[in-house]
């Protein structure tokens, strides 16, 4: 589909940030990839990912690199690629960039014959994401450019600390001022540090990048988690008016206590559970613990910002089967909450 060019006239974009991403996160310069194809969409419920993807495609072009884009209708899940990407993806050089802005998914890769992720590793893409972007207002597109604008080398150097942690941790306890109350076993997971530096052939992450994050054991996660921060529903991402306080038995929801939020929260479990072939107990079961280490990251009911803001936690609900977990199932839901204070093994641990 042809890109608006009206679109890239958006006069508060920033293109020096969208050019350093390119130069210090995918460090590009070093690598010379032969191509970049940038993909975006047309938009659903809001123009951020069309505005955000010709940003990317102008960035590319001022530094030289050889760079294509490709504007498809907005997919849901469920979807299909449009016929021309699923093209222009398998046409790709080894060692290409792949960035990717979509207001929901990119859609369906069953033509690609693997996985996204599996296809990537194999052709050594490095595939940058940011998925979600219907819940980006276009007024709130400097929130997002102020995200990517970060120290890459420092975010990296914090998230490097904090998964040396985790990864040689057993039990963590995560509580709150207003409520959260919870107990982990974290034995014989390893975490990720999503930092935003992306430079090994093969693999990426997401964009704005600022979290690090670990598959918890699956059926030994036990308390209250009382979100505060933002909250996902199989709608949108909201700013709670009032916290959603969850009690989790065993790995799995027992109980949303009731308030005027909580039913959005109950809706969304139930709508994955009617989504689910198999196990929709994997709906409600905790699949991840996430800390934010994003400094210019801000709460604005936006998922991918939101959770990478430093200062917050997250717990999701459903797949985890990408990142170590051994849950398979089609909704990942990320709640965030504000403030935790973090206890690994016993000690108190500053971030």
């Amino acid at each position: 589909m042809k890109l608006d060019m009206n679109l890239q006239s958006f006069s508060d974009i920033n293109i020096k940030v969208f050019e350093k991403v390119i130069k210090q996160s995918l460090k590009i310069d070093s690598l010379h990839p032969e191509k970049i194809l940038v993909i975006g969409d047309v938009g659903q419920e809001s123009k951020a990912s069309p505005i955000i993807s010709s940003a990317y495609y102008r960035a590319a072009r001022n530094l030289g690199l050889k760079t294509e884009i490709c504007i498809q209708n907005h997919k849901f899940s469920t979807d299909y690629l449009d016929v021309v990407l699923a093209k222009q993806l398998k046409s790709l050089p080894r060692n290409s960039v792949i960035i990717i802005n979509v207001s929901n998914k990119m859609g369906k890769y069953d033509s690609l014959n693997l996985s996204f992720r599996k296809f990537c590793a194999k052709y050594g893409h490095r595939p940058l994401s940011s998925s979600g972007l219907k819940n980006l207002k276009v007024e709130d597109i400097n929130h997002f450019i102020s995200a990517l604008d970060v120290d890459f080398k420092d975010q990296h150097n914090r998230g490097e600390k904090i998964k040396k942690e985790l990864d040689q941790a057993k039990e963590l306890i995560v509580q709150t001022d207003i409520g959260t109350d919870l107990l982990f076993d974290i034995s014989g997971r390893k975490a990720i540090n999503n930092s935003g530096v992306y430079d090994i052939l093969g693999k990426g992450g997401n964009m704005p990048a600022g979290e690090v994050y670990i598959p918890p054991v699956e059926t030994k996660t036990n308390g209250l988690l009382a979100i505060d921060g933002s909250l996902r529903t199989w709608k949108k991402t909201i700013i709670p008016s009032e916290p959603v306080v969850v009690e989790i038995k065993d790995g799995v929801i027992s109980k949303i206590r009731n308030s005027q939020m909580s039913k959005l929260l109950k809706d969304t479990i139930a709508w994955s559970v009617r989504r689910s072939k198999f196990h929709p107990e994997y709906s409600r079961t905790v699949s991840e613990f996430g800390l934010g280490t994003n400094k210019n990251a801000k709460l604005i009911g936006t998922t991918i910002i939101d959770e990478k803001k430093y200062g917050t936690a997250h717990v999701a609900f459903g797949s985890n089967a990408w990142f170590g977990g051994k849950i398979k199932c089609r909704t990942h839901f990320d709640q965030v909450f504000k403030k935790p204070t973090l206890r690994i093994d016993g000690k108190l641990f500053r971030t």
